[in-house]
């Protein structure tokens, strides 16, 4: 009886070892996969006086592929915590808040229509 008890024990050991083991192969397999998705994220940095392109976030039904999906531009106006920031609109005057990856920035003169 004192044999297999001592048994037990030493596969319940046994068990627990793996099961730290995964633990740890599993924690080093996230960091890695984080760190590699995270070097291809694009930090976007704007500040103020910036013109911005702001995207269409809204589907609508009809949508083709070659329609315009950016609106703007706009001029940032203030940047506010979190990656938010208030944008006027440079042909009527208006501001709006804005989430920082919603946004580009604007290179070039607009179309004129």
């Amino acid at each position: 009886m004192d044999k297999a008890s001592k048994e037990k024990l030493f596969q319940l050991q046994e068990i627990e070892e793996l099961r730290r083991e995964a633990y740890d192969n599993s924690r080093m397999y996230k960091e890695k996969y984080k760190a590699i998705h995270d070097s291809s994220i694009l930090r976007r940095s704007f500040k103020l006086g910036d013109k911005v392109l702001k995207f269409k976030a809204r589907f609508k039904f009809g949508d083709r592929k070659l329609k315009e999906r950016w609106n703007g531009p706009y001029i940032i106006t203030k940047v506010l915590g979190y990656g938010a920031f208030e944008l006027k609109d440079e042909k009527n005057g208006t501001t709006h808040l804005a989430n920082g990856h919603l946004l580009k920035l604007f290179y070039g003169k607009p179309a004129k229509t």
